[in-house]
Protein backbone atom coordinates (compact mmCIF):
# COMPACT_ATOMS: atom_id res chain seq x y z
CA UNK A 1 0.00 0.00 0.00
CA UNK A 2 1.44 3.35 -1.06
CA UNK A 3 1.37 6.35 1.25
CA UNK A 4 -1.13 8.12 -1.03
CA UNK A 5 -3.48 5.14 -0.89
CA UNK A 6 -3.15 4.92 2.88
CA UNK A 7 -3.99 8.67 3.21
CA UNK A 8 -7.10 8.21 1.00
CA UNK A 9 -8.20 5.24 3.11
CA UNK A 10 -7.68 7.11 6.38
CA UNK A 11 -8.82 10.61 5.41
CA UNK A 12 -10.69 11.16 8.69
CA UNK A 13 -7.72 10.08 10.81
CA UNK A 14 -5.34 12.24 8.78
CA UNK A 15 -7.67 15.24 9.03
CA UNK A 16 -7.98 14.70 12.78
CA UNK A 17 -4.22 14.54 13.25
CA UNK A 18 -3.73 17.62 11.08
CA UNK A 19 -6.32 19.42 13.20
CA UNK A 20 -4.53 18.35 16.38
CA UNK A 21 -1.19 19.49 14.95
CA UNK A 22 -2.70 22.85 13.91
CA UNK A 23 -4.30 23.24 17.33
CA UNK A 24 -0.97 22.54 19.01
CA UNK A 25 0.78 25.06 16.76
CA UNK A 26 -1.81 27.75 17.56
CA UNK A 27 -1.60 26.99 21.28
CA UNK A 28 2.19 27.05 21.20
CA UNK A 29 2.14 30.38 19.36
CA UNK A 30 -0.26 31.81 21.92
CA UNK A 31 1.94 30.61 24.77
CA UNK A 32 5.02 32.12 23.15
CA UNK A 33 3.20 35.45 22.75
CA UNK A 34 2.04 35.29 26.38
CA UNK A 35 5.56 34.46 27.53
CA UNK A 36 6.94 37.39 25.51
CA UNK A 37 4.38 39.76 27.02
CA UNK A 38 5.11 38.45 30.50
CA UNK A 39 8.84 38.78 29.94
CA UNK A 40 8.42 42.34 28.67
CA UNK A 41 6.30 43.18 31.70
CA UNK A 42 8.94 41.74 34.01
CA UNK A 43 11.71 43.68 32.25
CA UNK A 44 9.73 46.90 32.68
CA UNK A 45 9.07 46.07 36.35
CA UNK A 46 12.78 45.37 36.94
CA UNK A 47 13.65 48.68 35.28
CA UNK A 48 11.16 50.50 37.53
CA UNK A 49 12.58 48.75 40.59
CA UNK A 50 16.12 49.64 39.55
CA UNK A 51 15.10 53.30 39.34
CA UNK A 52 13.48 53.02 42.77
CA UNK A 53 16.62 51.40 44.18
CA UNK A 54 18.79 54.22 42.83
CA UNK A 55 16.43 56.80 44.35
CA UNK A 56 16.43 54.97 47.69
CA UNK A 57 20.22 54.72 47.69
CA UNK A 58 20.38 58.47 47.06
CA UNK A 59 17.90 59.09 49.88
CA UNK A 60 19.95 56.90 52.23
CA UNK A 61 23.12 58.83 51.34
CA UNK A 62 21.32 62.11 52.04
CA UNK A 63 20.01 60.85 55.38
CA UNK A 64 23.49 59.66 56.39
CA UNK A 65 25.01 63.02 55.44
CA UNK A 66 22.31 64.84 57.40
CA UNK A 67 22.88 62.55 60.39
CA UNK A 68 26.59 63.34 60.30
CA UNK A 69 25.81 67.06 60.24
CA UNK A 70 23.39 66.68 63.14
CA UNK A 71 25.99 64.74 65.13
CA UNK A 72 28.50 67.55 64.58
CA UNK A 73 25.97 70.17 65.65
CA UNK A 74 25.04 68.17 68.75
CA UNK A 75 28.71 67.74 69.64
CA UNK A 76 29.23 71.50 69.30
CA UNK A 77 26.14 72.18 71.41
CA UNK A 78 27.35 69.77 74.09
CA UNK A 79 30.78 71.42 74.11
CA UNK A 80 29.13 74.85 74.33
CA UNK A 81 26.88 73.70 77.19
CA UNK A 82 29.90 72.33 79.08
CA UNK A 83 31.67 75.66 78.60
CA UNK A 84 28.52 77.47 79.71
CA UNK A 85 28.36 75.27 82.83
CA UNK A 86 32.01 76.12 83.60
CA UNK A 87 31.33 79.83 83.05
CA UNK A 88 28.21 79.70 85.22
CA UNK A 89 30.14 77.95 87.99
CA UNK A 90 32.91 80.56 87.75
CA UNK A 91 30.38 83.42 87.87
CA UNK A 92 28.65 81.88 90.89
CA UNK A 93 32.01 81.60 92.62
CA UNK A 94 32.70 85.27 91.85
CA UNK A 95 29.29 86.31 93.16
CA UNK A 96 29.81 84.29 96.35
CA UNK A 97 33.24 85.81 96.86
CA UNK A 98 31.87 89.36 96.47
CA UNK A 99 28.98 88.64 98.81
CA UNK A 100 31.40 87.69 101.58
Amino acid sequence: MSPATWVKSNVVAVATWLGVALSLAVTATAHVALADNTQQGLVEMVDEHNVSIVELESDVRSVRENQQRVVLVVERIEATLKELDRTTAALRALVRDRER
